[in-house]
């Protein structure tokens, strides 16, 4: 490992914690791709990061079999990230 690049894992909603079931973040396909709407919080490294693994429901009537994860690159359309909080602990 290089350690060119920095990843981060966005998993975690307002309202949901880290329960991944009752994340509201949507991905609806379109065509040969996937749109993404939502927002995720708390994510580590998440302002420096050079690629994300986002997690968001694909079929909420599925439960936890309709959630997936996508790779999503800094830079992407529609991608933004908040400041970076200086937190210790």
């Amino acid at each position: 490992m290089s350690g060119e690049y920095v990843g981060a894992l966005a998993m975690s909603e307002t309202g949901a914690g880290s329960d991944v079931v009752s994340m509201r973040l949507r991905a609806d396909k379109k065509g040969d791709r996937y749109i993404l709407n939502g927002t995720k919080m708390w994510i580590t490294n998440g302002p420096d990061a050079d690629v994300l693994v986002v997690y968001a429901k694909t079929d909420p009537d599925a439960g936890p079999h309709g959630i997936t994860a996508f790779l999503i690159e800094k830079g992407m359309k529609g991608f933004s990230t908040a400041q970076k909080l200086d937190k210790l602990g």
